[in-house]
């Protein structure tokens, strides 16, 4: 078992509380014996494939100044550079503003250039940076509220575009996010925002002719007809008629879906890894009680939808997404968490 820990330590090795041997410990002998080595398994190989170093990070950034500098058809990205405002909507200790410090640190070194901020009318390029895109809410309310600022009528008269990009991007949030922006400014706003992203997580459950077959790269439990399961969903306020996606039909992944497995070792291994991070992360809210309408025991979520929760995979040197599941990240009632949430309570 030691060896498999250290290859978990090894993988997020420069992670804000550095993981040690005694932690991810800790957090193992939480679940059954009979699993232990089982999730540490699995857990290492979703992390070889999700967890974003800082090195890592820096090269993603610098890789995405040069793409968009020759999508935009700037000659240099010094030229790219200095034709957009960089947005900054968020508190000195969130994610983006921390990736903002570190573009601007690779602006200076690589390009000797400092990159501009919140220069809205100076700029036709708008710049909107962050790690992750899930519920779309944060994204939405930024830029809601930095065009509603600026008006609208003079963002559209000045043809000013919105450049997004995103470290990972949920779908299911996006495509909500994209409905929500034409419903407060019309289907013109669409072609002016655009959406970029390192990664991609398929965990839209609308399945249709177009979009057959999504990767659920993230945990997504099928319908095992779990009474408890299900007594929990039905104890989940209901908001029907505020979005059709809302209700429990959309809480379980199809059976036969994914088609092809992609980010569990096997298929067999997701649907044993999913009950087992369920089943404990209802453990662990039954002895909270009272917690937040959004907490679920796959992650956070839209407290409308009667959900399970996001269930995602996205882990950074800097933070852990409280849209994964709780297992990972819970840390009040004595559970020790994988990954310690940085800035709890700020």
């Amino acid at each position: 078992m030691n060896k498999k820990i250290d290859k978990i330590i090894k993988v997020a090795s420069d992670y804000h509380k550095p993981l040690t041997r005694e932690s991810v410990t800790q957090w193992i002998n939480q679940f059954d014996e009979v699993d232990r080595i089982f999730i540490l398994k699995e857990t290492l190989h979703i992390l070889k494939q999700t967890y974003i170093s800082e090195d890592q990070a820096k090269n993603n950034l610098r890789v995405m100044l040069s793409k968009l500098c020759t999508k935009y058809g700037f000659s240099t990205v010094e030229d790219f550079l200095e034709n957009v405002t960089f947005l900054k909507c968020q508190k000195a200790y969130k994610s983006q503003s921390v990736l903002l410090d570190m573009l601007k640190t690779i602006a200076q070194s690589d390009y000797d250039i400092d990159i501009s901020i919140n220069d809205l009318d100076n700029n036709k390029y708008w710049f909107y940076l962050d790690d992750n895109l899930s519920t779309g809410s944060t994204f939405f309310n930024n830029i809601v509220k930095t065009i509603d600022t600026f008006s609208y009528d003079k963002f559209k008269e000045q043809n000013i575009r919105i450049i997004s990009c995103f470290f990972y991007l949920h779908v299911w949030g996006f495509k909500n996010t994209k409905f929500r922006l034409t419903k407060r400014y019309t289907t013109e706003i669409d072609n002016k925002i655009t959406y970029h992203r390192f990664n991609i997580i398929n965990n839209n459950p609308r399945i249709h002719s177009h979009y057959n077959n999504p990767a659920f790269n993230c945990a997504y439990c099928k319908d095992t007809k779990d009474v408890r399961v299900i007594e929990y969903l039905d104890n989940l306020p209901t908001m029907t008629d505020y979005d059709s996606m809302s209700n429990k039909d959309f809480a379980f992944r199809p059976n036969d879906r994914p088609k092809v497995e992609t980010l569990f070792s096997s298929k067999v291994s997701r649907d044993r890894y999913e009950k087992i991070i369920l089943d404990k992360g209802l453990d662990i809210l039954e002895k909270v009680g009272d917690h937040g309408k959004s907490t679920r025991p796959l992650g956070f979520v839209n407290p409308t939808y009667q959900t399970l929760g996001m269930g995602s995979f996205v882990f950074t040197w800097r933070n852990i997404s409280n849209t994964c599941p709780i297992v990972f990240w819970w840390e009040p009632n004595g559970w020790k968490p994988l990954f310690y949430v940085a800035n709890r309570g700020l």
